[in-house]
C-alpha cells in the first residue's frame, strides 16, 4: 500500500520549512509530494521545497502553482498529479508524528472489504519531539482555544449538536470489519489538517470549490467532502496511533467580516446540499447558527470580532436564501450571496 501527499499552501514558507521534512522522514515515505501554491511570490516556495526534499534524498516532489488562492480548488489540483491508492492531505501547519503515514496506511491495508473511504489521524497539542526550533510561534488565542476545546465539545455535543455530525449518523448503516490489531474508532468526519483518503473515492466526490468562491478561504470543504464520501456508502475511521499537532499559523485567515460571513454560510451551504429538506435535521441547524451567532457576540470588545460579528449575522439573516433553493440552484444561490455581500 504506498500514498502520495498533497499540500494546499499560501504565503506559508515557514509552516512549509517545518512540515515538509517531518513528511519526509516518515518511516513510509510518500510516493510523491505535491504542492499547489497560490501564494504572492511562488519562486521562493518552489526553490525551498525542492531543496528541502534535495537535502532529505526525495527526488519525486511536484511543486505547482494554482491558479487561484482557494483551498479546494489546490486540492483539486493537487489530485490531478495523484498516482497512489491512497492520497493524505496535511495542511501546511500540519506536524505529524514518526509513524503517522505507517499507522493510517494500516487501516487501508487491513479494509480488505474496501468499507473504508477515509482516514484521519489523531490530534495532539503538542508538536512532535523532532521539531526542535519552530520557525513561528503559535498566538495565544490558538492555544488558549486548543486548551479549552475539549470542554467546549462536551457543551457543544450535549447542547448545541454540530448538525454534520447528525448527518453522518444518518448514513451509518453498516458496521464496520474488526481487524485485529489495528486501533481504529469510526468518526463522523474528518478534519483538515489530518485528511487522507482512497484515491478513487475522493477523485468521485471531489472537493467544492464553490465553498472557496466568496474568500479563498473554503470554510468546511473538509466536512463538506467527508459528508459526501458517507452517502456514497464509505465510512471514515480514526487511526488512534497516528499522531499529528496543528501547528497553526498565525494570522487571520480572512479579514474578520468575510471570516464571519463564510463560517455561517458555509455551514447553511454544505446542510442543505447534503441533507435536502429533511425536516428533522433543519431545527437543529438553527440551534447551532444561533449558539455560533453568541459566541461572535462575545468577542464585540475588539474591532476584528465586531466585523466577525457583523459577517457572521448577515449570513444568518440571508439563509432561507440557501435553505429555499431546490437542489440543483444552491449553489447558484450561495454564489449570489458572495457576490452581493462579501467584501473585495
Amino acid at each position: 500500500m504506498s500514498y502520495d501527499c498533497v499540500i494546499g499552501t499560501r504565503n506559508r514558507l515557514n509552516a512549509l520549512r517545518m512540515s515538509v521534512p517531518l513528511i519526509l522522514k516518515q518511516d513510509t515515505l510518500p510516493g510523491r509530494l505535491i504542492i499547489a501554491d497560490a501564494s504572492d511570490d511562488h519562486e521562493p516556495v518552489r526553490n525551498e521545497v525542492h531543496e528541502i526534499s534535495k537535502q532529505l534524498h526525495f527526488n519525486n516532489t511536484i511543486v505547482i502553482r494554482s491558479d487561484a488562492p482557494n483551498v479546494a480548488r489546490q486540492r483539486n489540483i493537487g489530485l490531478q498529479f495523484v498516482d497512489a491508492p491512497v492520497v493524505m492531505f496535511p495542511d501546511d501547519d500540519s506536524m505529524w508524528y514518526q509513524g503517522f503515514a505507517s499507522n493510517v496506511l494500516s487501516i487501508y491495508k487491513s479494509d480488505v472489504r474496501r468499507q473504508v473511504g477515509g482516514v484521519s489521524g489523531v490530534g495532539v497539542r503538542t508538536p512532535p519531539p523532532e521539531l526542535e526550533q519552530p520557525t513561528y510561534k503559535k498566538s495565544g488565542f490558538v492555544t488558549a482555544k486548543s486548551a479549552l476545546q475539549p470542554y467546549r465539545n462536551h457543551i457543544e455535543n450535549r447542547f448545541f449538536p454540530h448538525p454534520f455530525g447528525l448527518i453522518a449518523a444518518a448514513t451509518w448503516t453498516d458496521d464496520i470489519d474488526v481487524v485485529d490489531g489495528v486501533i481504529s474508532r469510526r468518526i463522523p468526519h474528518i478534519r483538515g489538517f489530518r485528511m487522507s483518503f482512497r484515491t478513487d473515492a475522493i477523485r468521485e466526490v471531489g472537493f467544492d470549490e464553490i465553498l472557496g468562491y466568496g474568500v479563498g478561504y473554503a470554510y468546511h470543504e473538509d466536512l463538506d467532502v467527508s459528508l459526501r464520501l458517507e452517502r456514497l456508502g464509505y465510512a471514515l475511521v480514526s487511526a488512534e496511533r497516528a499522531k499529528v499537532c496543528h501547528y497553526a499559523f498565525p494570522g487571520p485567515r480572512a479579514m474578520g467580516y468575510n471570516y464571519g460571513f463564510s463560517t455561517i454560510a458555509n455551514c447553511v451551504y454544505v446542510c442543505r446540499k447534503t441533507i435536502g429538506r429533511d425536516t428533522k435535521i433543519y431545527p437543529f441547524l438553527e440551534r447551532y447558527l444561533k449558539y455560533k451567532l453568541s459566541l461572535y457576540a462575545s468577542r464585540v470588545y475588539s474591532h476584528h470580532g465586531r466585523e466577525v460579528l457583523q459577517g457572521a449575522f448577515v449570513a444568518w439573516r440571508n439563509r432561507s436564501r440557501l435553505l429555499d433553493a431546490d437542489e440543483g440552484g444552491v449553489r447558484d444561490a450561495y454564489k449570489a450571496l458572495c457576490d452581493q455581500y462579501i467584501k473585495r
